[in-house]
Formats: C-alpha cells, structure tokens, sequence
C-alpha cells in the first residue's frame, strides 16, 4: 500500500526553491512528484496570486499586504524568499495563477489550487471563485479548488466546478459532519492533527490527503490508515523512498 502512495508538492518543491513559485512547481514535477499545490491571494484589483500569506514579508523582504497591490504591482516584487535562500533565486516574480496554470498546462497530474481566506474579507467569495476558476481554465479538470473556507467549497460546486476539496481544520465530530455534508472529492488534514492510533480515517466518497509529512515511514503509517497523497516539502526524498519500497 505504501508504494500507491501519489506525492503532493506543498507549495511547489520548496525544499530547494521559493515556494509557490514557477520554478519551485516544474522542479516539483521533474523530481517525480504525482501532483502540485499551491496558495492563492487575490491582488487589490481582484487578480488571483500564487502566494501563501496575506503580508509580503516573509517571502519577499517587502512590507504590506498583498491586498494593498495591483497584479501589475506584484508582478514586480521579487518572491525569492532571500531570508532563508539568499539572493540564488533573486527576479523570482510573484505570479499570476494564469501564468502558473498556463506553465502547468503542458504536464500531467492533478492541481491543487488553494483559495486562502485571507483573500475573502475583501474580495466577495463569489468573485473569488469566479476569478480562480477563470484563470485555471487551461488546467481543465485537472484543476482541483481547495480551502479551509468550506463556503468557498459550496460556492465552487454551486457554479459547477466539478473537483474540490476540503482542508479539514480540525479532527472532532463538527469536522467530521462538516465533511460528510460536503462530500469533496478530496479531504485534506494536517498529521500531525491525526490521533496516534492507527485507526482508520473518517470513511466517505473523498480521498485523503495528509500534509505535511516529509518522513516515509510516517507516509507509510498513513497509508494504511486509507491516506491516498501525501503533501511534502521534500519531494525527490519522498519519490525515492517510494521507489525503494
């Protein structure tokens, strides 16, 4: 079972790149993942980002949020998170989720495309999803919309999008009937939220997707708890011990 375990980049492979960028999504996929993930913001006038957190700081070196900036703005800050990779990766762009689904277009496997909820105290939901939506349309239904938002998840089914998930914020009985009303088709949980048995997951028509879980032998536990992917930041270790099972 351990061996049928799909590999999920979380936020690209950003062991070695800036995550959430370009770069760190197709290194992600030549390393042998089976799948990406990434975060989405949306601009000041309503773009959709790949970027994680709603203040520019920790990746960029840069000050305010990301709410406060134009697409064009943004476009020319710099994503190469110098605080922690130096100046290597310096004229990384923050880029558009068009841009990156465009750059994806090409590959296989699934999308995660997560819609922070940062992003919706300013942006209507339904503006939100629409937006994402649009600019994902290259990755056809390879795109999968996640959120810990399960508004943002009713909303996207609501318009037609036909793959989803649900990042699980918490592992109690209100979670549990959360999901099973929302019946995604994937359900996200961090590890290290899991009881420490080895119990198996909550059962439903979704498939489980832990993060993030960069050691193997935790992946193989997972695994025959009923977790189908795992989400890692150590992409090419994961694929090789994989390989090696």
């Amino acid at each position: 079972m351990p061996k049928s375990l799909r590999i999920i980049a979380h936020r690209g492979y950003c062991e070695l790149y800036p995550e959430n960028t370009l770069p760190a999504l197709l290194a992600a996929l030549d390393a042998g993942a089976d799948a990406v993930e990434f975060d989405v913001q949306l601009s000041r006038d309503g773009v959709p980002m790949v970027f994680h957190d709603p203040t520019l700081n920790r990746t960029t070196g840069r000050s305010g949020a990301i709410v406060e900036y134009s697409a064009k703005e943004l476009g020319k800050i710099s994503a190469h998170e110098p605080a922690r990779l130096g100046e290597r990766y310096a004229g990384t762009p923050i880029p558009t989720l068009a841009a990156v689904a465009q750059g994806l277009a090409a590959h296989s496997g699934p999308v995660f495309v997560e819609l922070k909820q940062d992003t919706i105290p300013h942006h209507a939901i339904t503006q939100a999803v629409a937006a994402v939506l649009e600019a994902c349309a290259p990755l056809g239904e390879r795109a999968v919309l996640i959120s810990f938002d399960s508004a943002i998840i009713q909303v996207a089914r609501s318009v037609g999008k036909r793959r989803i998930g649900w990042v699980v914020p918490d592992w109690n009985a209100a979670c549990r009937d959360r999901l099973e009303t929302l019946k995604p088709d994937f359900a996200f949980v961090a590890a290290e939220l899991l009881p420490p048995s080895l119990a198996p997951l909550w059962p439903g028509p979704w498939e489980w997707a832990a993060y993030e879980v960069n050691d193997w032998q935790e992946a193989s536990d997972l695994a025959r708890r009923g977790v189908g992917w795992i989400e890692t930041r150590a992409v090419a270790a994961m694929v090789a011990a994989r390989d090696r099972a």
